[in-house]
């Protein structure tokens, strides 16, 4: 986002630096957010909201920015007379206050609940500790709302205002999403940021070397803790960078007969039963050795849109450390005959 582009929305040059520096930050803390970096996001996540907030007070009346305070005649007389940003002597109001008249601006409906408008006000001011997820990402979702109206009130396009954010922004804004959707939401946006940081200090070529060389190391990941006994591999591709990654699983072995026709002679054929093993594999968990995208559990891969139906495997799919015979010895051990 550049102010040429702002210039020709209708807003005034202060009000353009004031969305483009918004913008920043929000951007920061996106990039915050994705990299799990969650102390700053509560701190730039306000911020962003703060001048995005200022920007619609300082289109409606620059006026709107002073505070009402005896000491800011000067403050006062600068905006009402000859506002600019740049002025050295300008002293404005904070994020509560912001929020406050902001909402007055736009007809006094309340723009977010009384405990989350504190809650964002406490961090931005240092007052609430900033280093819990879910403190850092209710205060990110909240100052996404807030954005999002205040957005629409300068008629700024979302899409120009988060930018390569946009789709994400989307999906943290849904109501609906369950708190492991958040997780993997989240997990996702980080293997995307590590991905996209990995190409741009690397370059294309040195990524591709890079990326095949960590993929060949997908053997030496661990199964997550708590998956249960007899817990298996095998090869899935990343839904996020489109590496072999690997699934952790558990499986089965269930006995099935086929049947082959022989000839028995004069024309005549008969049914000839071949009994197998058949090997059951249930998907429990994901990671990938590339961009170290993780679900551990069945409900996350579900969320995640990765399959966790039952299917059956070949036994050369599971390794060279699987050993059929051995299970079959293990499951057949209790049978009476």
């Amino acid at each position: 986002m550049d102010l040429d582009d702002l210039s020709k929305l209708g807003l005034s040059r202060d009000a353009a630096t004031l969305v483009v520096s918004a913008a920043s930050w929000m951007d920061d803390a996106m990039r915050a957010w994705a990299s799990g970096d969650i102390a700053k996001v509560g701190l730039m996540a306000p911020v962003a909201v703060e001048h995005l907030g200022k920007a619609v007070l300082w289109h409606k009346n620059p006026v709107l920015l002073v505070q009402l305070d005896s000491s800011q005649e000067t403050t006062l007389m600068a905006l009402a007379t000859a506002p600019s940003l740049a002025a050295k002597s300008l002293r404005t109001i904070g994020l509560k206050q912001v929020i406050t008249r902001v909402e007055k601006v736009l007809g006094g409906a309340p723009l977010l609940l009384t405990k989350n408008r504190e809650r964002m006000v406490n961090v931005r001011n240092g007052v609430t500790h900033v280093g819990a997820a879910d403190v850092s990402r209710h205060v990110l979702v909240d100052a996404l709302a807030l954005a999002h109206t205040l957005l629409k009130h300068l008629d700024v396009a979302e899409q120009k205002f988060f930018g390569s954010h946009s789709s994400i922004v989307s999906e943290l804004l849904d109501e609906k999403r369950s708190a492991t959707g958040h997780i993997v939401l989240e997990r996702r946006a980080r293997a995307q940021q590590r991905v996209k940081d990995l190409r741009a200090s690397l370059g294309p070529e040195a990524f591709e070397e890079a990326a095949a060389q960590l993929e060949m190391r997908r053997d030496e990941l661990v199964a997550p803790d708590g998956l249960g006994h007899r817990v298996e591999v095998v090869d899935e591709r990343c839904p996020v960078c489109s590496n072999e990654g690997r699934l952790f699983g558990s499986i089965e072995i269930e006995d099935q007969v086929d049947f082959d026709v022989e000839p028995v002679g004069r024309g005549e054929y008969e049914a000839v039963p071949t009994p197998y093993w058949e090997i059951l594999f249930s998907p429990l968990a994901f990671e990938c050795a590339v961009c170290r995208l993780a679900f551990r559990n069945p409900d996350e891969l579900r969320e995640a849109a990765m399959s966790t139906s039952i299917y059956p495997v070949n036994p050369l799919d599971l390794g060279d450390d699987f050993d059929l015979d051995e299970l079959i010895a293990n499951e057949t051990a209790s049978y009476e005959f």
